[in-house]
């Protein structure tokens, strides 16, 4: 049975949050592993998880 890794990431509005996950995301892809990624995005239009789709990543949102 193959190992699921994952990163937990969390920190203050404007940290960097988002950039760094589509950067790991990125770095992870171009080694040839799968990645998702779950969003809590309180922005009204659910700004960052458009923004991480966009790039051609699974994104699903957990509200809350």
């Amino acid at each position: 049975m193959k190992r699921i890794q994952f990163v937990m990431l969390g920190g203050f509005l404007g940290a960097g949050k988002t950039t760094t996950m589509s950067k790991l995301a990125a770095h992870y892809k171009s080694k040839g592993l799968n990645v998702a990624l779950v969003t809590n995005d309180q922005a009204v239009n659910l700004v960052d998880t458009n923004s991480l789709r966009s790039q051609g990543l699974t994104v699903e949102e957990v509200a809350g």
